[in-house]
């Protein structure tokens, strides 16, 4: 995976652990190992330990101790009830929040709509100096700007795309291609 931005880290672990604790308890090494093999091999135990702490103060983990084979005893943490609302309730605004994500980037990464220099071309804003673009392109702009959208509205924005289902990578060439045969540009035309 590539780097991730160590602030979305911060600011995404504690639904990240959330999401971990959601079937069974888990000890910290436990978890550190899980959020790497899910791609955040980022996360260091200075971080996740006083995360688990801030969680179980707000009551969405409990602690436990259980006794270690042969060595120390160990803490176990658990997802409460108020873990699960709030897992729930976390879930559905970072999907929203992907999902709105997702539709600027798509829009702003688009391919700027070729120009044969002609005058008069199919253009709808042409008396307004131009300022309105071809209707097709706004079109197919908005139609990837939704299916980024909707990957998000499941949940998938974003870890799909990190684990390669190209919902965002092979589609996005897709969707220009898609754009340019649109807007009259593409091959063929």
């Amino acid at each position: 995976m590539a780097d991730t931005n160590p602030a979305w880290v911060r600011a995404a672990l504690p639904l990240c652990l959330l999401g971990a604790l959601r079937h069974e308890e888990s000890y910290g090494y436990a978890l550190l190992q899980q959020l790497a093999a899910a791609g955040l091999e980022s996360v260091k135990p200075a971080t996740l330990y006083p995360a688990l702490t801030r969680l179980a103060e707000e009551g969405a983990v409990e602690v436990n101790w259980r006794a270690g084979e042969g060595g120390p005893g160990r803490k176990c943490y658990r997802i409460t009830p108020a873990g699960l609302d709030r897992l729930e309730a976390e879930w559905a605004a970072w999907r929203g929040f992907g999902a709105a994500v997702s539709r600027l980037v798509a829009a702003d990464t688009a391919p700027p709509p070729a120009s044969d220099g002609a005058a008069g071309s199919d253009r709808t804003g042409e008396a307004d100096g131009g300022k309105d673009t071809d209707r097709a392109d706004r079109s197919a702009r908005s139609d990837r700007s939704d299916r980024a959208g909707g990957a998000g509205e499941d949940g998938a924005a974003g870890a799909g795309a990190a684990a390669g289902d190209g919902a965002d990578g092979a589609g996005g060439a897709a969707d220009r291609a898609v754009a340019a045969g649109a807007s009259g540009t593409g091959p063929g035309t």
